[in-house]
């Protein structure tokens, strides 16, 4: 068996993570980690504590954007140790323009993104911010 790359091993947590997803349209992770390589939190797409299931409160095909659901980024920072310097946060799917917000104001200084999202807002908003990011697609699964 190879071992996997940090970058790897981090992006197969963030799918695991978004495995735990409420949202019907798409199911996202997050994962943030210290410069040294420590899980700080993890996070996924869906509706906020004590609130029904998004299928619930979207319906099970919802005509455009969940208008409930917390974002994976978001429920990943709002759990992490903003003390730490030099966190990293690896995502399933690149961020929404409020997310990529949140990051740089959180003080992530890289993101790792497993795959794009329906617009780029986000990305631009990481690059205006300085904040490197890359695509590491999640590593295939063990047979």
């Amino acid at each position: 068996m190879r071992r996997l790359s940090r970058d790897a091993y981090f992006m197969a947590i963030a799918q695991a993570a978004a495995r735990r997803s409420t949202c019907v349209r798409r199911a996202v992770g997050a994962v943030v980690v210290d410069r040294a390589g420590r899980i700080l939190s993890t996070g996924y797409n869906g509706s906020p504590e004590r609130y029904p299931h998004c299928e619930e409160l979207c319906g099970p095909n919802p005509p455009g954007p969940c208008q409930w659901s917390v974002h994976a980024e978001i429920n990943a920072l709002l759990f992490a140790e903003n003390r730490q310097p030099e966190k990293t946060l690896y995502v399933t799917a690149a961020p929404c323009r409020q997310c990529a917000l949140a990051i740089a104001n959180a003080g992530i200084v890289r993101v790792v993104i497993g795959a794009p999202y329906r617009t780029e807002e986000g990305l631009e908003v990481l690059r205006r911010g300085h904040i490197p990011y890359e695509f590491v697609p999640p590593p295939d699964p063990e047979p």
